[in-house]
C-alpha cells in the first residue's frame, strides 16, 4: 500500500474453528496498482524491509516467560496497559511467603509513570474471589450463557446487516458472465477483429464492476465465515466453561482457555473478560469481580482483600 501496490488474498482461514490461517502461494494473491495510494519510493520501502528482517532475526531468540505463574501476563493495568507484575516475601519462617500482584510499570518507574493507584491484589484472594465468580455464574448458568449467547447473536446481527440485500448466486453468475465477456474481447483482439485500444477501452466498465462484485462476494464469503465462527466459539466456550473446575490445581495455560484477561480499573473494579472469541471484537465482555465478590479494602487480612 505505501507504494501503491494493493494485494489480497495473501492468506486464507484454514480451519474456522480453531481461527487457524495459511500463506497463500504468490499466483492465487490479487495484486492491483494504484498509484494514487503511494507514499515512499520503492528504494525507501525496500529499506524498511531488510531493517524488519534485520530486526526479526535479532530479536527472535528471546523467549516471553508469560506462563510461569498463575496469572502471568493475564492481569492488566487500565491505565498504562502494563501486565501486573508478580511479588513474593517470607515474613515469617514459620509461615508460607506472601505473594501478591502490582502494576509492572509503576512498580519500576512510579507514580509519574502510570496514572493509577496503588494497587496489590492479593494472589490468595484473587483465587478466592475467581473461585467465587465461577461459581456463581455456574449456578445461574442459565443466564450467564443466555448473556452470552444473546451477545453473540447481536454481533452475527451486525455483520449480517453490514451485506444485507446480497444474492449470492446472483453475483456469482454475474462474475462468470463478466469474465467471459473479457476473454472474448481478448479473443477477438488477438484474432485482430478488433483494435487493442477498442478492447481495452470495452474492458474497462467490466473490470470495474467485476472489482465491485468481488469486494462483496468477498465480504459476504466473511460474514459467512464470520458467523461460523462465533458460534463454534461460543459453544466451545460454554462447554470448556462448565466443565472448568478453578478450585483444582491449574496452570495458566489451562486458566487461560477461560480468562481472556483481568483488567484493574480500580480497588473496586477489577474485570474479568471471558476468552469466548480472541479475534472478534465485542464478544469478550467484562464482569466485575466486586459484583460477585467483597472487596474488603479496610481489613488488615491480607490474604483476603486488594490493598
Amino acid at each position: 500500500m505505501y507504494i501503491g501496490t494493493v494485494i489480497n488474498g495473501k492468506e486464507s482461514m484454514k480451519d474456522i474453528f480453531t481461527s487457524q490461517r495459511q500463506k497463500n502461494p504468490k499466483e492465487e494473491w490479487y495484486v492491483s496498482e494504484r498509484p494514487e495510494f503511494r507514499i515512499i519510493s520503492d528504494e525507501q520501502f525496500e529499506k524498511a524491509q531488510q531493517i524488519k528482517e534485520k530486526n526479526a532475526k535479532q530479536y527472535c531468540q528471546r523467549e516471553k516467560r508469560s506462563n510461569k505463574h498463575l496469572f502471568s501476563n493475564l492481569i492488566k493495568c487500565n491505565s498504562c496497559g502494563f501486565s501486573y507484575r508478580r511479588y513474593q516475601k517470607q515474613y515469617s519462617p514459620n509461615r508460607p511467603p506472601k505473594v501478591w500482584w502490582t502494576c509492572s510499570k509503576r512498580s519500576s518507574y512510579g507514580s509519574g509513570r502510570c496514572d493509577s493507584e496503588y494497587i496489590r491484589i492479593d494472589e490468595d484472594w484473587l483465587k478466592s474471589a475467581l473461585n467465587t465468580l465461577f461459581k456463581s455464574l455456574l449456578d445461574d448458568r442459565e443466564s450467564f450463557f443466555t448473556l452470552v449467547e444473546t451477545r453473540c447473536n447481536s454481533i452475527i446481527k451486525e455483520y449480517i446487516r453490514n451485506t444485507s440485500g446480497i444474492v449470492l448466486e446472483e453475483v456469482e453468475n454475474r462474475l462468470d458472465e463478466l469474465k467471459q465477456e473479457r476473454e472474448r474481447l481478448k479473443t477477438l483482439a488477438v484474432k485482430a477483429l478488433i483494435t487493442m485500444d477498442e478492447a481495452e477501452h470495452d474492458m474497462i466498465p467490466i473490470n470495474e464492476e467485476i472489482e465491485k462484485l468481488s469486494f462483496r462476494l468477498n465480504e459476504t464469503n466473511k460474514t459467512r465465515e464470520i458467523t461460523q465462527k462465533i458460534k463454534a466459539s461460543i459453544q466451545a466456550f460454554l462447554n470448556t466453561f462448565s466443565a472448568f473446575d478453578f478450585s483444582g490445581n491449574i496452570t495458566n495455560e489451562e486458566l487461560k482457555k477461560v480468562v481472556k484477561e483481568i483488567r484493574v480499573v480500580s480497588k473496586n473494579e477489577i474485570y474479568v473478560y471471558f476468552n469466548i472469541a480472541e479475534d472478534i471484537e465485542g464478544l469478550n465482555f467484562p464482569i466485575n469481580i466486586s459484583d460477585v465478590v467483597e472487596i474488603d479494602t479496610n481489613s488488615n487480612n491480607r490474604a483476603q482483600r486488594c490493598t
